[in-house]
C-alpha cells in the first residue's frame, strides 16, 4: 500500500499559506470563554494562564509532530500489520520533539483500518509565527484513535490527544489538552475540539 510520504514540517507560520493571519486570529476567539480584546487574539483576563495565540500553537505543533510521525512508518507488506514508530525531529524555532508507539490494523484490497497508539515529549519546542515565539515543554502526551484505510490510502482520522503535564512560555498549562482531533485524513486541515490550558472551542488545525 503506497502509503503518504512525511510531511515538511509545519512551523505554525504565516508562510504556510493554509489561511492568512486575521483570519487565523478571528479562530482563536473560540478558544476561549473571554472575548479576545488585545491585539493578536491575547486574552488579557486571568481565565487561562496561556494566551488564546500560545494555546492554538500548543496545539497545533503537539498535532504537527504526530502527524509527521503517523505517516512516517513504511507501508504494511501483510494484510495485518503492526508498524513501530519511532520519531524525532527538531522543532522549527529550537528544542526537540519525539514521538513513539505503534500503527496497526488490517489492509484488504487497500481498505482497512489503523489503530493509532503514540506518546510524546516535547523539549523546549519552539514555534515561530513571526510575531511570537511558543515554546512548549510536555510530558504524558497521548494520540489515539482511528484512521481508515481506502484506496491504499489513509482516509478519515478519529483521534484524541491527550496532554496530561505541559509547559508554555514557562507557564503552566492548565489542565492540559484534551481535544478530539477528526478530519479527511492525517495531511488534511482537522478540526479540533475540547479543551486545551483551561480554554474550550473548536477550531480548525493547520
Amino acid at each position: 500500500m503506497p502509503m503518504i510520504g512525511r510531511i515538511r514540517d509545519m512551523a505554525l507560520t504565516s508562510d504556510s499559506a493554509l489561511r492568512p493571519r486575521v483570519d487565523r486570529l478571528l479562530l482563536l476567539c473560540s478558544l476561549g470563554a473571554a472575548a479576545c480584546s488585545n491585539v493578536g487574539g491575547i486574552d488579557a483576563t486571568k481565565v487561562a494562564t496561556v494566551s488564546n495565540e500560545d494555546a492554538y500553537a500548543t496545539l497545533g505543533g503537539i498535532w504537527s509532530g504526530a502527524r509527521a510521525a503517523i505517516t512516517s512508518p513504511r507501508e504494511p507488506r501483510t494484510p495485518t500489520f503492526t508498524l513501530p514508530i519511532s520519531f524525532t525531529r527538531n522543532c522549527p524555532a529550537g528544542g526537540q520533539s519525539s514521538y513513539q508507539g505503534t500503527l496497526t490494523g488490517t489492509d484488504t484490497a487497500g481498505t482497512g483500518s489503523a489503530t493509532v497508539a503514540l506518546t510524546a515529549v516535547l523539549t523546549n519546542c519552539a514555534f515561530d509565527d513571526r510575531t511570537r515565539v511558543t515554546t512548549v515543554s510536555a510530558t504524558g502526551v497521548s494520540i489515539a484513535g482511528t484512521i481508515a484505510i481506502s484506496s491504499d490510502m489513509y482516509g478519515a482520522i478519529n483521534l484524541r490527544l491527550i496532554a496530561t503535564s505541559v509547559m508554555v512560555n514557562g507557564r503552566d498549562c492548565t489542565g492540559g489538552i484534551n481535544m478530539s482531533l477528526q478530519g479527511s485524513s492525517p495531511l488534511a486541515q482537522p478540526t479540533a475540539s475540547g479543551t486545551v490550558c483551561g480554554r474550550s472551542g473548536v477550531v480548525p488545525l493547520p
